[in-house]
């Protein structure tokens, strides 16, 4: 399923930078940064939309999206920055899928208490002002 997660901000990140380091993290899952060109060095798996008040990030995302985990990965910075939506038990459970089986769908990572949100839904909630005409 395609669709837009809204990422609050957190701490002392803004929503821009969570979503940005959510969207690289993901990406480093894959290409670990010991391992990455030069030309990866900003690569992200999803795209980032912004909302017109220029405060709210959404990522755009696809659920059914297969992340391959590079042996040398680890979980924990992705955890880090879904915290503290996502519970240890979701961590756990996604931990133990990933052991077993080196990858993940992007939406076994999506801790309960996020929501994902249609187009059509953005679009009533203002994120796309041009199409709510």
């Amino acid at each position: 399923m395609h669709g837009y997660i809204i990422v609050s901000p957190e701490g002392a990140l803004s929503s821009s930078q969570r979503v940005e380091q959510i969207s690289r993290e993901l990406y480093c899952l894959t290409a670990p940064l010991a391992t990455q060109e030069p030309y990866q060095s900003d690569g992200k798996v999803f795209g980032v939309v912004a909302h017109p008040d220029a405060v709210q990030f959404a990522m755009q995302v696809d659920t059914e999206y297969n992340i391959p985990v590079n042996s040398p990965a680890t979980l924990e910075p992705l955890f880090a920055l879904l915290s503290p939506e996502m519970t240890a038990t979701e961590e756990g459970q996604l931990s133990a899928q990933v052991f077993n089986s080196q990858s993940f769908l992007f939406g076994d990572a999506i801790p309960s208490a996020i929501t994902v949100s249609t187009q059509e839904e953005m679009t009533a909630l203002g994120w796309f002002p041009e199409q709510a005409e």
